[in-house]
């Protein structure tokens, strides 16, 4: 596993947990609320080998627990890195679903206002 920027620096333990126990955002309702605490921008490797990128975020539930929520998105990427510029150490955001001109199901997150 090779972490190629973070947003701090993450335990091994944190690592692991972000890189394998990470849930897919695709599994979280829209509408849904985050606090954004911290990022990885790493890379997962599958059993033949083959590497893709991963972006994983740190996020507070209301209850103050930490959960790690992974990605293949750019979009997703894009967005928390932009907010993450402007709003770190915490963001707060909230899924959004959308549909593509040619009826593909995207994901992202937008600032809570």
């Amino acid at each position: 596993m090779e972490v190629f920027a973070s947003s701090r620096e993450f335990s091994a333990k944190e690592l692991y947990v972000m890189t394998h126990n990470g849930d897919s955002l695709k599994n979280h309702p829209e509408g849904e609320c985050f606090v954004i605490t911290g990022w990885c921008d790493t890379e997962s490797k599958n059993s033949k080998g083959d590497t893709k990128p991963i972006f994983v975020f740190e996020v507070k539930d209301i209850e103050g627990k930490i959960h790690y929520i992974a990605t293949q998105s750019q979009t997703v990427k894009n967005s928390v890195m932009e907010m993450w510029e402007l709003f770190a150490p915490e963001v707060e955001v909230v899924h959004r679903i959308g549909v593509t001109k040619l009826g593909r199901e995207f994901h992202n997150v937008e600032l809570v206002m």
